[in-house]
């Protein structure tokens, strides 16, 4: 069965009108808003969770194609959302649906509201805009914000404009002779944005080197600005009155809730503490201790980057998905997420049509021991663990462990290999039978991983009740230990295989093996098999020395399973997909394509864009910014494709789920993340294309370029052609046949396509032309011989 991307426009039915709609899966929170019992956190990739029950349950909200949202303004009727690519959105119903357009050609990093309209800065002006949005007046920027070109997302700058009494202010820093900011100043714009003063803030004795985190404020009255962690007020810019002084470094920020003043102070560690401590000002007394509360959670280092009170409750929210509620009566916690390790490399395990598990695992496959659980479909997450389990110190003493497997029907997790990740001591298994909140601890002898040609661990693998993993050893021979155990982690088998690393395996009991790996007495890649525990062996397929593992993925499709092996050559960069039928072993070449190679450090890299999953009814292949779907790996001809939006390339991690996939993507609207990708609502056309024969022939660039005698190219062809029937030709630069198919061997290597080989050994040195022709079609490749 054989599909090739560079012929879809041909055999494939092209899907047309199809609305993407991709929602990230993991979002940094640079501010919160309140108005009542809505509450939105808003931030990077566009989007912002909007809850309307004062943080009990929230909703993912994917607002801009681009960009990160920089301010959001609710009201009681209209929510308004800004990016910080110059566009808006707004919505009318609650946040249901949105209007998305674009106000200005220029990137904004903050924003305020006032009666008449927006005052706006942008990277390089300051704005105002009427209440449609239409520029009235701008100022254009000639200092340079210090923490702006080392920060352009910081929290903090979002809060450097300000509007009092008719005056627009903006926090700006001057410029030494060396074009340095070496002082912050405010800059004082009238009603019709006429710059009406300069305030240099060291000429008023308030701090010495001047350097502000860009923080200011107003109520009706004051203007209050945050400089060197001490804090003014001021109503006619002459007058400060100093009204706190934090002497703590971790200072954060400070915000007016009802003309009170609160800051808050955040510590964290390398551990799992974060400690938040807010208070109100009573100056000149000493602020009163609001919270103190350190949060335990088993979650890496956070950050948080902003906070709101509203209701008796206090929400600070942060990078990766960080929400913490505390409701100030009693100071606990109502509500809490975060997925600090998030891993590209992860996909979730479906426990139920909302709750998924992610297990963070490293790009080698090794799974660490952090663990969360999302209840409502990757909305909101928190970890699982239980810090106050007895054994969760010794579960979280290592960098990784070899294996995990979730039973998602009994609700049980096994991680498996070693708590001492160094050393590989305290070998075992952690058991976990309530989705990682507690885990018991059974000893296992497990050997060693150690073996350098084993880039990646090996999978494991349920049969019947059982379990079956593979480890890589080295000492003074490579061994392969191929191990079965039951679920209570007794050991009941050992397969023992010399000279070979296992990357992949398939068993059906403890005598079959089906093994994908590297053969260490010619480093090369095989497949191989046997049914009698190793005593005969059979060689499936052997790779060339100059092929090189990409990647391999297991696939089941209509209840058969599936290992799909990518690989390279290094000749040619020709990418090949390999398919194997786990059960009876027929392997089949399913795909070829062309990869872009670089040096870099004088090692060859491919460049490629590929991935592969499966649910009921298709097989789905990415290629660069083509999906294809396969319904009959045998006929590819019936397949179709979408053509992903805006370059859009998805790389390796890849699943389907329902009706929507989960993948690593980006595009030239989005960066590389993680999303979902729904297609379930596009209108799809149907188109099929007139099949003609004879219509395509394709020549990949020949290898080596310059060559110095030998020239080498790959052709594909129509599936309806006969290379027999071609007739190759090779000119020089004066049009002069000096070769023809009598001088040329031509190596078919599958059914559309193979090799052109000549030996110009005996040529000048110069430029000549191959020229192939079919029935319909011809086509010249150029090649230089030196």
């Amino acid at each position: 069965f054989i599909l090739f991307l560079v012929v879809f426009n041909f055999y494939c039915y092209n899907l047309f009108g199809v609305d993407f709609k991709f929602t990230p899966l993991s979002l940094s929170f640079y501010s919160i808003e309140a108005q009542g019992d809505v509450l939105a956190a808003y931030g990077t990739s566009g989007s912002m969770l909007i809850s309307y029950n004062n943080s009990i349950s929230w909703d993912k909200v994917s607002l801009f194609d681009r960009g990160n949202v920089v301010k959001v303004f609710l009201t009681k009727k209209t929510i308004y959302s800004f990016n910080d690519c110059g566009d808006y959105a707004i919505s009318t119903d609650n946040g249901k649906t949105w209007k998305v357009t674009s106000f200005i050609s220029d990137s904004v990093f903050a924003i305020i509201k006032y009666s008449e309209g927006y005052f706006v800065r942008a990277k390089h002006q300051l704005m105002l805009l009427d209440n449609n949005l239409k520029i009235k007046n701008s100022y254009n920027l000639f200092y340079n914000p210090v923490w702006l070109n080392w920060n352009p997302n910081n929290r903090l700058y979002r809060n450097s404009i300000a509007y009092l009494n008719g005056k627009f202010i903006a926090v700006a820093d001057s410029i030494n002779k060396d074009n340095i900011a070496n002082s912050t100043i405010l800059l004082m714009f009238n009603d019709n944005f006429d710059l009406i003063d300069t305030i240099i803030p060291s000429k008023f004795g308030l701090c010495q080197n001047c350097y502000s985190s860009y923080q200011i404020f107003t109520d009706s009255l004051y203007l209050y600005f945050n400089l060197e962690n001490k804090i003014y007020k001021t109503n006619d810019f002459k007058n400060w009155e100093l009204i706190q002084e934090v002497s703590n470094s971790y200072f954060a920020q400070f915000k007016l809730f009802d003309g009170k003043l609160f800051f808050y102070n955040i510590g964290w560690w390398l551990s799992d503490k974060l400690q938040i401590q807010l208070f109100q000002s009573n100056y000149p007394d000493s602020a009163n201790k609001v919270l103190d509360i350190i949060n335990t959670q088993n979650s890496s280092k956070r950050y948080v980057n902003d906070f709101v009170i509203n209701n008796n409750k206090a929400i600070f929210v942060g990078n990766n998905n960080f929400i913490l509620v505390i409701n100030l009566m009693d100071s606990t916690t109502s509500f809490y997420s975060d997925y600090n390790v998030v891993s590209p490399y992860t996909i979730p395990d479906r426990i139920n049509d909302s709750t998924f598990m992610f297990v963070a695992k490293q790009s080698n496959g090794v799974s660490v021991s952090y663990i969360y659980l999302s209840k409502d479909k990757g909305i909101t997450f928190f970890p699982t663990l239980d810090t106050t389990n007895y054994f969760f110190n010794d579960f979280k003493k290592p960098l990784g462990y070899l294996f995990n497997y979730i039973d998602s029907d009994k609700q049980k997790i096994y991680f498996i290999g070693s708590n001492n990740w160094y050393t590989f001591k305290d070998k075992g298994a952690f058991i976990s039978n309530d989705l990682g909140k507690t885990f018991k601890f059974k000893y296992l002898d497990i050997p060693s991983n150690n073996n350098p040609l084993s880039t990646r661990i090996p999978n494991i693998q349920k049969v019947g009740n059982n379990f079956v993993y593979s480890v890589n050893t080295l000492g003074i021979k490579s061994y392969s230990f191929t191990n079965t155990i039951s679920s209570d982690i007794e050991n009941l088998c050992t397969f023992i295989d010399s000279n070979f690393v296992v990357n992949y395996f398939f068993s059906k009991d403890t005598n079959t093996y089906l093994f994908y790996g590297i053969n260490t007495s010619d480093t090369t890649n095989e497949i191989k098999y046997t049914s009698d525990k190793g005593k005969n062996w059979e060689i499936i397929k052997k790779y060339s020395k100059l092929d090189s593992l990409l990647f391999y993925k297991e696939i089941s499709f209509k209840k058969i399973l599936y290992l799909f092996i990518v690989s390279v050559s290094k000749i040619d960069s020709v990418i090949t997909i390999d398919v194997i039928d786990l059960n009876n072993r027929l392997l089949k070449s399913l795909y070829t394509c062309k990869a872009n190679s670089y040096l870099y450090n004088n090692k060859l890299y491919f460049e490629e864009y590929l991935a592969i999953c499966s649910d009921s009814n298709y097989i789905y292949l990415a290629n660069s910014d083509t999906l294809f779907y396969i319904s009959n790996i045998y006929d590819f001809s019936k397949s179709q494709y979408h053509l992903l939006p805006s370059k859009g390339k998805i790389y390796r991690t890849f699943s389907k789920f329902n009706n929507e996939f989960y993948a690593w993507y980006e595009d030239s609207l989005r960066p590389k993340s993680l999303y979902w990708i729904d297609l379930s609502n596009a209108t799809s056309v149907i188109e099929t294309p007139k099949i003609e024969l004879d219509t395509y022939l394709y020549f990949c660039p020949p290898f080596p370029l310059p060559s110095h005698g030998y020239v080498r190219a790959l052709v594909y062809w129509d599936l309806n052609s006969n290379p027999d029937d071609f007739i190759i030709t090779i000119f020089n630069i004066n049009g002069i046949k000096v070769a023809g198919n009598g001088d040329i061997t031509f190596e078919k290597i599958s059914n559309y396509s193979g090799y052109i080989l000549w030996d110009g050994n005996n040529m000048e040195k110069g430029i000549y032309f191959i020229n192939i022709k079919n029935k319909k079609i011809t086509n010249t490749l150029k090649i230089i011989l030196n």
